[in-house]
């Protein structure tokens, strides 16, 4: 079942096989028939969900937060909603480097991977 509507782009062959170079990957005829319809696919959800009517969740309330009628999710921690950003000194230098394993002229040293 084909979830396009009449605003969803179609994608040709050439746009899949331009895909596949751009990917590096060397295609079969099936498989690009089915990357083809898997992708058309794909753009018709994308346009099914830019059909939505977001605009009441956009909105801002004068406190700053998103107007919804959504109700907040609870936690595992049984705490729901968002907490306060209360700022607060950060750590000193000495303070991070103090637990590492290694460190040399104030960072942190690391083994080399290249």
């Amino acid at each position: 079942m084909m979830m396009t509507t009449p605003n969803t782009p179609t994608i040709t062959e050439e746009m899949v096989k331009k895909i596949a170079v751009l990917s590096s990957l060397e295609l079969t005829a099936t498989e690009t028939a089915d990357a083809q319809k898997n992708l058309t696919k794909i753009l018709g959800f994308m346009d099914q969900l830019n059909q939505l009517p977001l605009e009441p969740y956009m909105a801002n309330t004068p406190e700053g937060q998103v107007a919804s009628p959504v109700v907040p999710t609870v936690h595992a921690t049984g705490k729901a909603g968002f907490r306060q950003d209360i700022p607060h000194q950060p750590l000193t230098r000495e303070a991070l480097l103090s637990n590492a394993p290694e460190q040399e002229d104030g960072a942190f040293v690391v083994p080399n991977i290249l």
